[in-house]
């Protein structure tokens, strides 16, 4: 029995999107302010995260292997966990390239938005992120929220920082104590507010010169990711996707089984066709 890797389902079934893929751009993608930008807008200023917002590829095919890797990124637990933590760090949002120009006054051959919490914009670019790779885009978006030399993280941690209560400032103070009572009371009480911590979480992860801070940090941020629901957008799926969608490229052929896990992709509000239907 062959299991096909992540790359290899995803390259794999490139040639199946015009009978199963995203459909024509129509209804809310036209819309110029859709709904769920607004409830994105809406998250960020209640999370105090930056927004993320990705361009929808126009042609079909690319839209569906779009959805597919999207998917992918957050909806396999021990694959790319690279990935992970970035969504945890912003809340992501997908627009058609016509609606992020009506938006956000941006080109319409920008393929990413970065928003403030309050969503302002603080940059876009045009760069060709490579989605089926976990490392590549970690290493992309990485940049793009944290800035090429951590400054955005740096400000925003500190901005985040010095409206914490005091007992939460203690619980920070305490993520490298050797004393294992006060690291678990610390977890405890960083633990409640981590949605709101996590700019400073992801601060101590990337940049604390002390070796269990950084751990520390990095596990809260794991477990807060892996609470959340792979179901709701905002959460595990980016405003303006539905999903995920099953999805089975080789349901008779014989020559390979693939993880139900994999057989998955987003769909994006607005798409009129039907989706692909599991037949087995």
């Amino acid at each position: 029995m062959n299991i096909l890797s992540r790359r290899s389902f995803l390259v794999g079934a490139a040639a199946a999107p015009l009978v199963y893929g995203l459909k024509d751009l129509s209804g809310a993608l036209g819309d110029p302010e859709p709904t769920w930008i607004a409830d994105a807008l809406a998250r960020m200023k209640e999370s105090g995260r930056w927004g993320v917002v990705l361009a929808l590829p126009t042609p079909p095919q690319e839209r569906f292997q779009f959805g597919q890797a999207l998917w992918a990124l957050t909806g396999l637990p021990n694959n790319g966990i690279e990935a992970h933590p970035l969504f945890c760090e912003a809340v992501f949002a997908v627009l058609a390239p016509a609606q992020m120009k009506a938006k956000f006054g941006v080109a319409e051959t920008t393929r990413r938005v970065l928003l403030s919490w309050d969503g302002k914009v603080l940059c876009s670019d045009e760069t060709q992120v490579d989605y089926k790779d976990p490392k590549g885009f970690a290493k992309s978006f990485r940049a793009f929220l944290h800035g090429e030399n951590n400054e955005r993280l740096i400000a925003r941690a500190a901005e985040v920082e010095r409206a914490l209560p005091a007992e939460v400032r203690e619980a920070l103070g305490k993520l490298g104590s050797e004393d294992p009572n006060e690291v678990l009371a610390s977890k405890l009480t960083l633990s409640r507010k981590v949605e709101q911590l996590i700019p400073v979480l992801a601060e101590r992860a990337e940049l604390s010169q002390v070796e269990s801070i950084r751990k520390r940090a990095s596990n809260l941020i794991s477990s807060y990711f892996a609470s959340l629901d792979s179901k709701a957008p905002g959460a595990k799926i980016p405003y303006g996707a539905t999903g995920p969608h099953y999805y089975d490229p080789c349901q008779t052929c014989g020559m390979a089984r693939i993880d139900e896990r994999s057989r998955m992709f987003l769909d994006f509000v607005g798409s009129g066709r039907k989706l692909p239907a599991r037949d087995d």
